[in-house]
């Protein structure tokens, strides 16, 4: 059976505030084939569930109103890449062939973008702050998603 039984009751697992893994499936129907602008809208960030490869080959997915990385094998959750709070009230958008990840927020008029950058081995899930190097190839990208969205508003 499914269900689980504790030797010892606990306070830790009598609500439900814990941390749900979505484990993507290929037959689940929530893989996005071919990811080439908005993902997610702010309006359906908590209830949207879906997952796709970026360009390098990472797997993201959204899942509880968070962005979270999957292992490319197994499928199994990495990490966190962007918290509930942090993405909050924003678009999510992946670009230029899903090689870049775009949050967007367009409240009070203003247009606030923010690239999510790999981190020094490739993934994605927030570990540490990167270095001058990395900030600069950073820079690059953010130019590509700013040229993206300049071509996209004509």
């Amino acid at each position: 059976t499914d269900e689980v039984t504790l030797a010892h009751g606990s306070e830790d697992f009598d609500h439900n505030d814990w941390f749900e893994a979505f484990v993507p499936r290929e037959e689940d129907g929530c893989y996005l084939e071919t990811p080439d602008g908005l993902v997610a809208e702010p309006s359906s960030l908590d209830c949207k569930v879906c997952w796709w490869h970026m360009n390098d080959g990472k797997v993201l997915g959204l899942h509880q109103g968070q962005l979270v990385e999957y292992d490319a094998g197994t499928l199994s959750p990495l990490g966190i890449v962007v918290d509930k709070k942090t993405l909050n009230n924003r678009e999510v958008l992946v670009i230029e062939g899903g090689s870049v990840l775009v949050l967007v927020d367009e409240r009070e008029g203003d247009q606030d973008v923010e690239v999510i950058h790999p981190n020094d081995d490739g993934s994605y899930w927030r570990k540490f702050q990167r270095n001058k190097r990395v900030r600069q190839e950073e820079k690059a990208r953010e130019l590509v998603a700013q040229s993206w969205f300049k071509k996209s508003k004509k």
